[in-house]
């Protein structure tokens, strides 16, 4: 064991460190571990979630946004994302949480030069639709999806 942080406040949340893993503790339970391959989190993830209306729009998104539960039903929205290059293998969800993509359109567009797979904007255009992009980190760069559904 190479050393301990443990809470003063709660002596039973504590950080071990050792020549293999990082180790997140509480109440003698491992929460999340990191390795030299990987990271291990045992239980339930949160993720950041934004809701987006019309009044949003132009909608830039922020570093801390994860998921974009977009609302369009006061009119079309757009999207713009962030550079390729501000970090690789950000991902990033939107999503037509309002139900009215079909007849007001949401936009996502990229940032300069980038491109989401050779197009530089493209439309979530069925009620429901989303898509979940990943970022290749370059400059330009690429948002690729991974998943979607109703977007061109």
């Amino acid at each position: 064991m190479l050393g301990d942080i443990i809470d003063e406040d709660d002596p039973d949340t504590q950080i071990d460190f050792n020549s293999n893993e990082i180790a997140l503790e509480t109440d003698g339970n491992e929460m999340f571990v990191v390795t030299a391959t990987g990271c291990d989190v045992k239980g339930a993830l949160a993720y950041n979630t934004t809701a987006v209306t019309n009044a949003d729009s132009p909608y830039e998104v922020d570093p801390g946004d994860h998921i974009l539960l977009v609302n369009s039903d006061a009119g079309a929205i757009t999207i713009n994302l962030p550079p390729t290059n501000q970090r690789a293998g950000r991902e990033l969800i939107i999503k037509d949480a309002g139900g009215d993509a079909a007849s007001n359109n949401i936009t996502v567009t990229c940032n300069g030069s980038d491109s989401m797979q050779g197009q530089s904007s493209r439309d979530l255009f069925e009620n429901k639709a989303f898509v979940q992009l990943i970022s290749d980190g370059g400059s330009p760069g690429d948002w690729f999806w991974i998943a979607k559904n109703g977007f061109n």
